[in-house]
């Protein structure tokens, strides 16, 4: 049995399998997961994933989160967190909801094998629910395409969207440029606008990306990084689980 390094949240998978991620074959991940692992750390975003549900439910206000990520962390970061935050608190500005935090979420995919759901709130607005996911990278090169979007979408929902959630719907903001010279150029994508595949169709694409993945760490094809205990925000709230 394959014994994976590391699990991936639904980001990741999206930037593994490409634009064409429903067309992807276990070729294309495998080339993928390589790729991924193959690339250079920058700095990290982690001081903002640890302030978002607190600034976009405003229990935290703006100049605080600010004057904390100005502060500490990795120099590097410092301006580049606090351009985010102020992003993030655009896109929720003026506007009137409730947000309400969840737990992070996984969905088996073999043994061994999580999707990680890279979604810590939901938004009340009106009569509307919906599961936020926020793509936080700035580079022109992480713009997802509306394959990469659908599919973010439908394992939210999928997984997310049982019991007393069942009638939410799910919404991801792509922070990102649009062109590497410009600024960030938020976009929103909704469920119902995008529209999401079925739990078979899921199901079938996050099989290709396993064998993929599987054939890459069977293969000893990736780099010696992604055997590397993984840390970070996202690392320690699984843990908590």
């Amino acid at each position: 049995m394959t014994k994976f390094p590391r699990h991936h949240n639904a980001l990741q998978v999206a930037e593994i399998l490409g634009p064409d991620c429903f067309e992807a074959t276990e070729a294309h991940a495998i080339a993928g997961v390589i790729d991924f692992y193959s690339k250079k750390g920058g700095f990290s975003y982690d001081p903002t994933r640890r302030r978002t549900v607190g600034l976009v439910s405003r229990h935290i206000p703006l100049e605080r989160a600010l004057a904390e990520v100005e502060s500490s962390g990795q120099p590097l970061g410092r301006p580049w967190n606090a351009e985010l935050l102020r992003t993030i608190h655009q896109q929720y500005a003026g506007r009137t909801y409730r947000c309400r935090p969840i737990k992070l979420a996984a969905r088996p995919i073999a043994e061994g094998l999580l999707l990680r759901i890279p979604c810590n709130y939901f938004i009340v607005e009106g009569d509307k629910v919906s599961f936020n996911i926020l793509q936080l990278s700035r580079s022109e090169l992480s713009r997802l395409s509306p394959s990469q979007v659908r599919f973010v979408l439908s394992a939210t929902w999928h997984t997310l969207a049982t019991g007393d959630m069942a009638k939410a719907s799910a919404s991801l903001c792509d922070l990102s440029k649009v062109a590497k010279k410009g600024e960030r150029q938020p976009v929103w994508h909704s469920s119902e606008a995008v529209g999401l595949v079925s739990r078979d169709q899921l199901n079938a694409v996050l099989t290709n990306y396993m064998r993929g993945y599987a054939q890459a760490v069977d293969g000893r094809l990736l780099p010696d990084r992604a055997y590397k205990p993984a840390r970070g925000w996202e690392e320690d709230q699984y843990k908590l689980l």
